[in-house]
């Protein structure tokens, strides 16, 4: 088993939650056979994806619509804005790179006293 969390703690495999349950090759043996513990399985998720509407809606927040170069007619401008920027930015591109990261995703799996012993072995 890979990346999970247990206790809301993550654990990326078995021998990380073995060193967390301060269990070694002795002590899993001394377990009761029907030991185990409940984990919650992950999935990798991007932090967060960016759309084309948030980079408009960035650059107004960035800049100053009320100032003379920006004409009086929004509508248009707008358009064109967000027309610019989506043929000039490639979102795909920046999500692709965004970073990824463990994310429990509502499964649950068993950890139990064989699968430690096998791990050990």
């Amino acid at each position: 088993m890979d990346n999970f969390f247990y206790n809301d703690v993550f654990f990326t495999d078995i021998e990380d939650v073995m060193n967390y349950l301060d269990l070694d090759e002795e002590n899993i043996h001394q377990l009761p056979e029907d030991w185990q513990i409940e984990c919650e399985l992950t999935t990798e998720q991007p932090v967060f994806q960016l759309t084309h509407q948030m980079v408009v809606n960035a650059v107004y927040d960035a800049t100053d619509r009320y100032e003379d170069r920006v004409p009086e007619d929004e509508t248009h401008f707008d358009k064109k804005v967000k027309d610019a920027i989506v043929k000039g930015i490639d979102i795909e591109k920046i999500n692709n790179a965004l970073p990824k990261y463990h994310y429990a995703n509502g499964e649950k799996a068993f950890l139990t006293k064989k699968d430690l012993i096998e791990y050990s072995l």
